[in-house]
């Protein structure tokens, strides 16, 4: 229920159903990926609705299960998303690193044009773009 009302916008709802399926014993998440999943959204939610801080505690929960369970796209999401987080809160360099390593990780996942891999170079050449640094997001292209 609340991934679907994550989709729908409804993101009040959906932070209540997602917090409630994290609580032990996870009956209703079946797998440490969904546990990551489920993060990787309550993370996504509080990003939405500028609660940096929340957002970045919950992506790095989600990186960490992916990371323990060898869910590299999953960790490659999180450290994208973890890249915007840390942009908004101010912390360039971090973003920038950060972004960096989603993008070596989804070098080994996906063809190097595709719309899966390019999404995470868009991260960092939107780091590159609002921090004034056009020159490096030139050399992206």
């Amino acid at each position: 229920m609340g991934v679907a009302q994550y989709y729908e916008g409804k993101y009040r709802a959906a932070l209540n159903n997602l917090h409630a399926a994290l609580k032990e014993p996870y009956e209703s998440l079946k797998t440490p990926r969904s546990v990551s999943h489920t993060k990787l959204l309550i993370g996504l939610i509080y990003f939405r609705l500028g609660f940096y801080e929340k957002a970045e505690l919950f992506l790095r929960a989600a990186l960490e299960v992916a990371k323990e369970e060898s869910e590299l796209d999953l960790e490659c999401i999180s450290l994208s998303n973890l890249a915007m987080v840390y942009l908004r809160l101010g912390e360039n360099a971090k973003a920038e690193t950060s972004a960096r390593q989603g993008i070596e990780q989804a070098i080994g996942l996906h063809p190097l044009k595709s719309g899966q891999f390019l999404r995470h170079v868009e991260v960092l050449f939107s780091i590159y773009v609002r921090t004034g640094e056009t020159s490096k997001a030139e050399n992206l292209l």
